[in-house]
């Protein structure tokens, strides 16, 4: 939570420095305030980012199991191959 609100905090000086203001002079009154939907938006972003990278872990996680039982039932089956000569 601390992080969701440090992210949507920082959305009007972003939006600031799109404006080409300059974020030195700024005071905070010049600053809008965060909205509700300014932190709907920040969690969104958030939450897809975690989407992102829990389905690239799990596909990598996948890639290693997947690759390592293949490998078990190759070196399976070449050792009962082996075994019945």
């Amino acid at each position: 939570m601390k992080n969701l609100v440090k992210a949507a905090s920082m959305g009007p000086l972003r939006e600031a420095l799109r404006l080409g203001i300059e974020i030195t002079q700024l005071k905070k009154e010049d600053m809008r305030p965060v909205t509700l939907q300014v932190v709907v938006y920040t969690l969104t972003r958030c939450l897809q980012l975690i989407y992102l990278l829990t389905f690239f872990i799990l596909m990598q996680v996948c890639t290693v199991f997947t690759t390592n039982l293949l490998l078990f039932l190759l070196v399976s089956r070449i050792l009962r191959t082996h075994c019945r000569r």
